[in-house]
C-alpha cells in the first residue's frame, strides 16, 4: 500500500482504499489485496489484547498493549517491535550504455521515473539529472523506467526494471543498461 495502516481494522477490510490492480505500466500491483492477518476465534480477536483492551499503534507500525494493569506507558506494557519501524528508504539509479565500444555512465538526455504505491494509488517520482536519487521511497516493489527526453512518447522507453526496495533508511542501488 505504500504506507502503514491507519487502524488494525484496515488489515482485514479495505475501507475506502482502492482495490488491487496493476499500475499503468503493468509491472507492479497496487491497492488493497488483503486480508493481511488472520482474524482469530472471532471477527475482532486481532483488535484486542489478552485483557480485552484494544491494541493501539497501527499507524506507527507497532502493536501496543497496555498490559495487565490497563494503563499505557507503564512497565508492564507490551510493545512490538520495541521501536517504530522506518518503512522508507532511498533508491539510486545508475544508467549505462555502450557507445563506440565504451561504457557511458549516466548519459545526458534521459529521465528516470520511479513508480510506487502511495496509499494504494500509483505515484511517481522523476529525475532528469544524474545521479538519479529518490529519497523517502516506501519499501516494497517498484517499477523504474529510463526515457529518452528528446522523444518522451511511450516508445522512447530505453530501459525498465522492477525492484524491491527495503525500509530502515537503506539504499537500494539499481543499475540499468540499454
Amino acid at each position: 500500500m505504500g504506507r502503514l495502516p491507519d487502524t488494525f481494522a484496515a488489515l482485514v477490510q479495505p475501507g475506502g482504499l482502492p482495490l488491487y490492480t496493476t499500475n499503468t505500466q503493468g509491472q507492479v500491483g497496487m491497492g488493497w489485496r488483503g486480508p493481511y492477518v488472520n482474524v482469530g476465534r472471532s471477527q475482532t480477536d486481532y483488535l484486542s489484547d489478552e485483557f480485552g483492551r484494544a491494541y493501539t499503534g497501527a499507524s506507527t507500525g507497532q502493536v501496543r498493549s497496555a498490559g495487565p494493569d490497563g494503563a499505557a506507558g507503564t512497565a508492564d506494557d507490551v510493545v512490538y517491535p520495541p521501536s517504530p519501524p522506518l518503512i522508507t528508504g532511498r533508491v539510486i539509479v545508475t544508467v549505462k550504455t555502450i557507445v563506440s565500444n565504451k561504457t557511458v555512465v549516466d548519459p545526458a538526455g534521459y529521465d528516470v521515473t520511479l513508480y510506487y504505491s502511495n496509499g494504494g494509488t500509483e505515484t511517481s517520482l522523476s529525475d532528469a539529472v544524474s545521479p538519479f536519487v529518490f529519497d523517502v521511497v516506501p519499501m516494497g516493489l517498484h517499477h523504474i523506467q529510463v526515457i529518452k527526453r528528446s522523444n518522451p512518447q511511450a516508445g522512447s522507453i530505453v530501459a525498465r526494471e522492477t525492484v524491491l526496495t527495503q525500509g530502515s533508511g537503506r539504499t537500494t542501488p539499481v543499475e540499468l543498461w540499454f
